[in-house]
């Protein structure tokens, strides 16, 4: 985003702010198909939708799926959620936010990684280890090793265990 505020000035075209917004569920109804836009709330941020075509059972996730990448995890619990509706769709294709297509096995993926982070956050508050510990300690497993990301796994480790501190 900071890239995009220094080259305000010198862009041909100004971003234009949204005129249509919506809640929970739109859809657009066009000459040959329709779209559908979802948001369940907010697990990779405050607020993640999700377009999804229901004819050709396409979904475009964006951040809410990625291949490999250890994205920011806003609130874990929602996060859960929100790929657990994603089996109440007919999806065939999976358009990540990062990654190269594939099927509803991108968000399963995921999905066990947010449990595990979610599972080891969860035992560290049990046996009050601190987040100091907890961090510096963690062995990452191993299918979670190679993935990306600008600060790996322990920011995710510190969001998911002071997450649940505050519950």
């Amino acid at each position: 985003m900071s890239r995009v505020f220094e080259n305000l000035p010198i862009m041909e075209q100004v971003p234009v702010l949204p005129t249509l917004t919506f809640e929970n569920h739109l859809t657009i109804y066009g000459s040959e198909r329709k779209v559908e836009l979802h948001c369940f709330g907010g697990g990779h941020t405050a607020s993640d939708a999700f377009l999804y075509l229901p004819q050709e059972k396409i979904a475009f996730m964006g951040d809410i799926a990625t291949e490999n990448l250890h994205l920011p995890i806003h609130n874990p619990d929602d996060f859960l959620t929100i790929l657990e509706k994603l089996n109440e769709f007919e999806i065939e294709k999976v358009v990540p936010g990062h990654g190269e297509i594939g099927t509803l096995e991108i968000c399963e993926i995921l999905h066990d990684y947010l449990l595990m982070l979610v599972s080891r956050a969860k035992d560290a508050h049990r046996n009050r280890i601190s987040l100091e510990d907890f961090v510096s300690s963690f062995e990452i497993p191993t299918e979670y090793k190679q993935w990306r990301g600008v600060n790996g796994i322990k920011t995710n480790l510190v969001n998911v265990y002071t997450f649940y501190l505050e519950k």
